[in-house]
Protein backbone atom coordinates (compact mmCIF):
# COMPACT_ATOMS: atom_id res chain seq x y z
CA UNK A 1 0.00 0.00 0.00
CA UNK A 2 1.40 3.38 -1.01
CA UNK A 3 2.16 5.95 1.63
CA UNK A 4 0.78 9.36 0.67
CA UNK A 5 -0.24 12.55 2.36
CA UNK A 6 -2.80 14.99 1.02
CA UNK A 7 -1.26 18.37 0.44
CA UNK A 8 -2.94 21.60 1.43
CA UNK A 9 -1.15 23.30 -1.43
CA UNK A 10 -2.64 23.59 -4.91
CA UNK A 11 -0.63 22.04 -7.69
CA UNK A 12 -0.55 22.79 -11.42
CA UNK A 13 -0.52 19.28 -12.88
CA UNK A 14 -0.62 20.26 -16.57
CA UNK A 15 -0.89 23.53 -18.48
CA UNK A 16 -4.14 25.20 -17.35
CA UNK A 17 -5.08 22.26 -15.08
CA UNK A 18 -4.88 22.61 -11.32
CA UNK A 19 -5.36 20.22 -8.39
CA UNK A 20 -7.03 21.94 -5.45
CA UNK A 21 -5.19 20.32 -2.58
CA UNK A 22 -7.22 20.05 0.61
CA UNK A 23 -10.36 22.17 0.33
CA UNK A 24 -10.59 25.13 2.73
CA UNK A 25 -14.02 25.67 4.28
CA UNK A 26 -14.59 29.39 4.47
CA UNK A 27 -18.35 29.88 4.10
CA UNK A 28 -20.42 29.91 7.26
CA UNK A 29 -23.46 28.25 5.65
CA UNK A 30 -21.88 25.19 4.01
CA UNK A 31 -22.03 22.49 6.64
CA UNK A 32 -20.88 18.92 6.39
CA UNK A 33 -23.44 16.27 5.55
CA UNK A 34 -24.49 14.95 8.97
CA UNK A 35 -25.12 11.50 7.48
CA UNK A 36 -21.41 11.06 6.69
CA UNK A 37 -19.81 9.35 9.67
CA UNK A 38 -16.65 7.45 10.48
CA UNK A 39 -16.63 4.43 12.72
CA UNK A 40 -14.00 5.11 15.37
CA UNK A 41 -12.04 2.42 17.22
CA UNK A 42 -14.26 2.77 20.27
CA UNK A 43 -17.31 1.97 18.14
CA UNK A 44 -18.95 5.39 18.12
CA UNK A 45 -19.97 7.10 14.93
CA UNK A 46 -18.23 10.44 14.52
CA UNK A 47 -18.81 13.15 11.93
CA UNK A 48 -16.61 12.71 8.86
CA UNK A 49 -15.53 16.13 7.61
CA UNK A 50 -13.99 14.52 4.48
CA UNK A 51 -10.61 16.30 4.77
CA UNK A 52 -9.54 14.69 1.49
CA UNK A 53 -12.28 16.45 -0.54
CA UNK A 54 -10.54 17.79 -3.66
CA UNK A 55 -11.31 19.12 -7.15
CA UNK A 56 -9.63 19.89 -10.43
CA UNK A 57 -9.73 23.32 -12.06
CA UNK A 58 -9.32 23.87 -15.76
CA UNK A 59 -8.62 27.34 -17.15
CA UNK A 60 -10.36 27.56 -20.51
CA UNK A 61 -10.55 30.44 -22.97
CA UNK A 62 -13.98 31.20 -21.49
CA UNK A 63 -12.96 31.08 -17.83
CA UNK A 64 -12.78 28.58 -15.00
CA UNK A 65 -14.21 25.08 -15.35
CA UNK A 66 -14.57 23.23 -12.06
CA UNK A 67 -14.23 19.45 -12.23
CA UNK A 68 -15.48 18.29 -8.87
CA UNK A 69 -16.12 14.98 -7.28
CA UNK A 70 -18.83 15.22 -4.67
CA UNK A 71 -18.04 18.68 -3.27
CA UNK A 72 -18.45 17.67 0.37
CA UNK A 73 -16.80 20.95 1.38
CA UNK A 74 -19.58 22.87 -0.34
CA UNK A 75 -20.19 24.14 -3.84
CA UNK A 76 -19.26 27.74 -2.97
CA UNK A 77 -16.09 26.76 -1.08
CA UNK A 78 -15.09 24.70 -4.10
CA UNK A 79 -15.75 27.60 -6.48
CA UNK A 80 -13.89 30.09 -4.31
CA UNK A 81 -10.87 27.80 -4.08
CA UNK A 82 -10.77 27.55 -7.88
CA UNK A 83 -10.92 31.31 -8.34
CA UNK A 84 -8.19 31.76 -5.73
CA UNK A 85 -5.84 29.19 -7.28
CA UNK A 86 -6.31 30.08 -10.94
CA UNK A 87 -6.86 33.84 -10.52
CA UNK A 88 -9.84 33.56 -12.88
CA UNK A 89 -12.85 35.81 -12.35
CA UNK A 90 -15.39 34.13 -14.64
CA UNK A 91 -17.01 30.72 -14.17
CA UNK A 92 -17.36 28.97 -17.52
CA UNK A 93 -18.76 25.74 -16.11
CA UNK A 94 -19.16 23.13 -13.43
CA UNK A 95 -18.73 19.38 -13.96
CA UNK A 96 -19.47 16.96 -11.14
CA UNK A 97 -21.47 16.46 -8.01
CA UNK A 98 -22.71 19.45 -6.05
CA UNK A 99 -23.68 17.58 -2.86
CA UNK A 100 -26.75 19.80 -2.65
CA UNK A 101 -29.14 16.87 -2.40
CA UNK A 102 -28.51 15.90 1.23
CA UNK A 103 -27.90 19.36 2.77
CA UNK A 104 -30.27 21.83 4.43
CA UNK A 105 -32.71 24.01 2.50
CA UNK A 106 -30.78 27.08 3.68
CA UNK A 107 -27.51 25.75 2.29
CA UNK A 108 -29.23 24.77 -0.95
CA UNK A 109 -30.68 28.27 -1.43
CA UNK A 110 -27.49 30.16 -0.54
CA UNK A 111 -25.33 27.91 -2.74
CA UNK A 112 -27.68 28.20 -5.72
CA UNK A 113 -28.00 31.97 -5.30
CA UNK A 114 -24.22 32.28 -5.32
CA UNK A 115 -23.95 30.04 -8.37
CA UNK A 116 -26.50 32.23 -10.18
CA UNK A 117 -24.32 35.29 -9.55
CA UNK A 118 -21.47 33.65 -11.48
CA UNK A 119 -23.73 32.99 -14.48
CA UNK A 120 -21.87 29.91 -15.80
CA UNK A 121 -22.19 28.77 -19.42
CA UNK A 122 -23.04 25.25 -18.29
CA UNK A 123 -23.56 23.12 -15.21
CA UNK A 124 -23.00 19.41 -15.74
CA UNK A 125 -24.24 18.10 -12.41
CA UNK A 126 -24.49 14.50 -11.32
CA UNK A 127 -24.91 11.92 -8.53
CA UNK A 128 -25.08 13.66 -5.12
CA UNK A 129 -26.88 16.66 -6.59
CA UNK A 130 -30.10 14.67 -6.29
CA UNK A 131 -33.14 14.71 -8.55
CA UNK A 132 -34.92 17.53 -6.69
CA UNK A 133 -31.85 19.76 -6.96
CA UNK A 134 -31.38 18.80 -10.62
CA UNK A 135 -34.94 20.01 -11.20
CA UNK A 136 -34.22 23.22 -9.29
CA UNK A 137 -31.05 23.79 -11.32
CA UNK A 138 -33.07 23.30 -14.51
CA UNK A 139 -35.64 25.84 -13.27
CA UNK A 140 -32.93 28.40 -12.53
CA UNK A 141 -30.48 27.78 -15.37
CA UNK A 142 -32.64 26.34 -18.14
CA UNK A 143 -30.77 24.72 -21.00
CA UNK A 144 -27.41 25.43 -19.35
CA UNK A 145 -28.02 22.31 -17.23
CA UNK A 146 -26.54 19.04 -18.43
CA UNK A 147 -27.52 15.90 -16.50
CA UNK A 148 -23.98 14.51 -16.52
CA UNK A 149 -24.29 10.83 -15.85
CA UNK A 150 -22.00 8.04 -17.04
CA UNK A 151 -21.03 8.42 -20.68
CA UNK A 152 -21.94 12.11 -20.98
CA UNK A 153 -19.60 14.02 -23.28
CA UNK A 154 -19.22 17.77 -22.80
CA UNK A 155 -17.75 20.05 -25.42
CA UNK A 156 -17.01 23.68 -24.70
Amino acid sequence: MANWKLTNDPLEIAPNLWFSGSMPRKTNFEKSDTKLVVCAENGCDCQDDIPDDTSLYYVSDKGLVVIGGCSHSGLVNTLQRGFEITRQTRLAGWIGGTHLGPVSNTQQELSLSTLEQYSPDFIAANHCTGFDMMAELRDRFGKKIIPAFIGTMIEF
